[in-house]
């Protein structure tokens, strides 16, 4: 069992400048979202696999994560089902996490980095876990704030429905009317009648639990991560009442089609399966969604309570460098152009071989990137190199509150540098059109790379940061959830 997966900086990228003016056009030229199921536009459900599509295959990295067989995920939907029959029956908030996101530690507990700051002042809070991988999991024993509730009985009852569940004449009819609309269209083919129904009917099922855990624990608000993943949740929580706000907690890009409807959608808002309000970290995502009217008022700046903890330890941590250390270079890569990326660092740290100061730590994505070898050949038996595993120590934001400088391709981390002070360098390699808004060299060789490397090193001024990344997330959240609370609808 595993989660969704996520699309990482390159991978949103593609989403946008590939898949997302395309899929406008189409959505505005053909009135996608009239088509309904329930009551609800479909569309939604099948947008990102439709960008998917019309993107190249091979330009996906796999995430590799492992999951529980038959007996154990029957342990654990046997903990959520007796978690049911006892949860108390009214509630303020319910979080709706992934085991994933408990990355960092408080007092010797996993904290979940998205959430726990956010909903440890709230009194009444629910959380429900998405289990990515029996390894993530297992840090719930030892959380900061354990959960109350996993997502193993939906998975086994969505596998039983799937083996007892009888054609319905109305799914088809409703898939076969969405797919007529594909059916000239480059690069759509997959979306099938029979593939659609199947989305639809698995939509109907999950659709249905969430709406009995929302109608059990009658939360007023619901918090969530990717929406563009999860609109049977959404839909649920509605239909239950529940007010649904995502927390931003990536990237994405002017266009991209996990958040950027064309006006098109605007009147098919409300029966489209999309978050009530939207928490963003900084004024530059906001700006981005407000170049269409499809959001308006429900995109609000708050913030990332992760971004102000690293940000307040960033500048007593890099006073521990080490003794004769000039200049500190952490790249953080993405399972995408590995050979040509390790290629080009190597040649990096040869150009440099007589710069005794001069360091290099290459942090691999936790998912996408999981082996090292082809960067410790690259980078060979030079000292002053290493390689650090996705999941080993230090963690990303550590090395980033050490570093003089930050190189990736179209990574994240170049706005989490930026926020934390340290000057972020473009590597020009596929994909790396996708960060267009971040400041800083764009170098293509290595030379390049040395040069922009070696006038890094100055840090730079906390406002360039805070467009990505407004400071005071939690004073800012808590303002926001009070607000919400107090509107007419959500009383």
């Amino acid at each position: 069992m595993s989660a969704q997966p996520k699309a990482g900086a390159s991978c949103c990228g593609l989403l946008a400048t590939e898949a997302g003016p395309r899929l406008r056009e189409l959505e505005t030229r053909r009135d996608l979202l009239r088509h309904r199921f329930a009551g609800w536009s479909i569309w939604p459900l099948l947008r990102i696999h439709a960008a998917k599509a019309m993107v190249a295959a091979e330009e996906w990295p796999q995430s590799g994560q492992v999951g529980y067989g038959r007996r154990e995920l029957a342990r654990l939907a046997a903990s959520d089902m007796w978690a049911f029959a006892r949860a108390r029956k009214t509630t303020d908030v319910m979080v709706i996490s992934g085991s994933n996101y408990r990355t960092e530690q408080e007092n010797g507990a996993w904290r979940d980095w998205l959430f726990d700051d956010f909903t440890r002042g709230l009194s009444r809070v629910y959380r429900f876990e998405r289990i990515g991988s029996p390894a993530m999991h297992r840090r719930n024993a030892n959380a900061l704030f354990r959960s109350d509730m996993t997502n193993a009985w939906f998975e086994l009852a969505l596998r039983a429905t799937r083996r007892l569940r009888r054609r319905s004449g109305q799914v088809a009819q409703v898939a076969k009317a969405l797919t007529a609309d594909l059916a000239e269209e480059p690069g759509l083919a997959s979306l099938t009648p029979t593939s659609v129904e199947q989305q639809l009917a698995d939509f109907q099922v999950r659709k249905r639990l969430w709406r009995l855990l929302f109608k059990r624990v009658r939360p007023r608000v619901v918090l969530i991560d990717d929406g563009y993943y999860q609109h049977d949740l959404i839909a649920g929580a509605r239909e239950a009442g529940c007010c649904v706000v995502e927390l931003q907690h990536g990237i994405f890009l002017d266009g991209g089609a996990e958040y950027c409807w064309p006006d098109a959608a605007c009147p098919h808002r409300e029966h489209m399966p999309v978050p009530d309000r939207f928490f963003l970290f900084g004024e530059v995502w906001q700006q981005l969604l407000a170049k269409d009217s499809f959001w308006g008022k429900r995109a609000r700046v708050v913030g990332s309570a992760r971004m102000d903890r690293f940000r307040a330890r960033a500048s007593t941590v890099t006073r521990q460098r080490e003794s004769g250390v000039e200049c500190h270079l952490v790249v953080t890569t993405q399972g995408m152009s590995r050979e040509r990326l390790a290629a080009k660092l190597g040649e990096l740290m040869r150009l440099s071989k007589n710069w005794a100061g001069m360091r290099l730590t290459v942090k691999l994505h936790p998912g996408y990137d999981p082996d090292p070898e082809p960067y410790r050949r690259a980078l060979g038996s030079d000292s002053r190199a290493k390689v650090v595993l996705g999941a080993g120590e230090p963690g990303t934001f550590d090395l980033l509150c050490q570093a003089d400088c930050h190189a990736s391709i179209s990574s994240a981390c170049h706005y989490d540098a930026l926020a934390l002070g340290v000057r972020t360098i473009v590597l020009k390699l596929p994909s790396h059109e996708m960060v267009t808004p971040v400041p800083g060299d764009r170098v293509a060789t290595a030379e390049e790379l040395l040069a922009a490397v070696q006038r890094s090193k100055a840090p730079l001024p906390p406002s360039i940061g805070e467009q990505f990344f407004r400071p005071g997330a939690v004073q800012n959240f808590h303002r926001e959830f009070k607000e919400l609370l107090s509107e007419p609808d959500h009383q």
